[in-house]
Formats: structure tokens, C-alpha cells, sequence
């Protein structure tokens, strides 16, 4: 019995691992697709400009699920709540004024790095931070859940935001280029960030 949670528990934590995986990749074929192979790089540059910089807070969130998972073992709900509240707020101190600065910066850091300025890359930027930014507030709350022992809040909610945003990226990307899947990309973040908040509180 064990053994199968164990499985069951991991299993479920590659499943929403892989998804977040995949919805960038599937990004970047369909604008490799739909729009052209050349807006691929511009896209990959901001996508890595952006993780790069979100390194620092995922390092404090990753040490969340042990310490969420001890302290529910214990029963100690009310410091699990105060973890949640004090992590969200420490996660988000430290990720909006690294987002602002990519975002004021961004076309400085290009042009230092790579002598020029692509266009097709700050405006990636543009939407990605943003994006990451509504994804941050709920990093906490996906940290608390697996260490309860519910990671399936995670994949489902991360499954249809994925399914969501392919559908609507095709649904509009021949017709509207290069930005579609970034602003489908921001809007089901929003959409499934607020259900998975939602769904965390009612485990208060």
C-alpha cells in the first residue's frame, strides 16, 4: 500500500512536471509552424532571459515542499499557514523587482550581449514577465499542496491550462503571428493560477 502512494505520488508529480515542460515547447512549434522558424530564436532568448532570472526565487520555493510536508506530518496547521503566507509574500519580494528590471532593462542587456536589438525578443519579454509574475503567486501554494500530499492539484490544473492555451494559440496564430501564443500563454496562466489559489484555500 505504501508503495503504491509512493508510485501514485510520484507518478503524478512527472505527470505535472512534464506539462509544465511541454507547454513552451509546444510554443515554440507552433510558431516554427504557423508564424516562421526565425521567430523560434527571438522567443527561445526571452524564455531563457526570464527563467534565468526566476532561478533565485524558485531556489526558496523548492525548499518549501519538505518543510510544508514535515510540518503537516505534525499536525502544526497553523504554522503551515503562516509558512504559506510568509513564502508567498518572500517569493514575491524577490520576483517582481527581478521581472521590472528584466523588463526596463531588457533591450540594454541585448544590446550588450549580443550587439544588437531584437525586436521579436523584447516583446516576448514583454508578455513572459508578466506571466511568470502571475504564475509566482501561486508557487507557494503548489509547494503546499504537494507537501500535503496533494500534487494532483497541480497537474490538473496545469493539464487544462496547457489544453486551453494550444487550443486557443491555434485557434488564432495564423491570423495574429508571433504574439498569440504569449498572450494565451498569460491569460490561462491568470485563469489556472487563480483556480489552483482557490483550491489550496479550501484546504485551509
Amino acid at each position: 500500500s505504501t508503495f503504491r502512494e509512493v508510485i501514485t505520488f510520484g507518478g503524478i508529480r512527472w505527470v505535472a512536471q512534464l506539462e509544465g515542460l511541454l507547454r513552451f515547447q509546444l510554443d515554440r512549434i507552433l510558431i516554427a509552424h504557423f508564424v516562421g522558424f526565425a521567430l523560434v530564436g527571438p522567443y527561445h532568448l526571452a524564455s531563457m532571459l526570464v527563467t534565468r532570472i526566476m532561478m533565485l526565487p524558485q531556489m526558496l520555493i523548492s525548499s518549501l515542499v519538505p518543510a510544508s510536508a514535515e510540518i503537516h506530518d505534525t499536525h502544526r496547521d497553523v504554522l503551515l499557514d503562516r509558512l504559506y503566507r510568509d513564502g508567498t509574500r518572500y517569493v514575491m519580494m524577490l520576483a517582481a523587482p527581478l521581472l521590472a528590471f528584466l523588463m526596463c532593462a531588457i533591450e540594454s542587456i541585448l544590446k550588450v550581449w549580443l550587439g544588437d536589438v531584437d525586436a521579436n525578443a523584447v516583446k516576448a519579454v514583454y508578455w513572459m514577465a508578466p506571466t511568470f509574475l502571475v504564475m509566482s503567486t501561486a508557487r507557494v501554494a503548489t509547494a503546499r499542496a504537494v507537501g500535503i500530499g496533494r500534487p494532483d492539484i497541480q497537474m490538473k490544473t496545469g493539464i487544462v491550462q496547457g489544453t486551453v492555451n494550444v487550443l486557443v494559440s491555434l485557434a488564432l496564430v495564423r491570423t495574429l503571428g508571433f504574439i498569440v501564443p504569449l498572450v494565451a500563454t498569460l491569460v490561462c496562466a491568470s485563469g489556472s493560477t487563480a483556480c489552483l489559489l482557490v483550491w489550496v484555500s479550501r484546504l485551509l
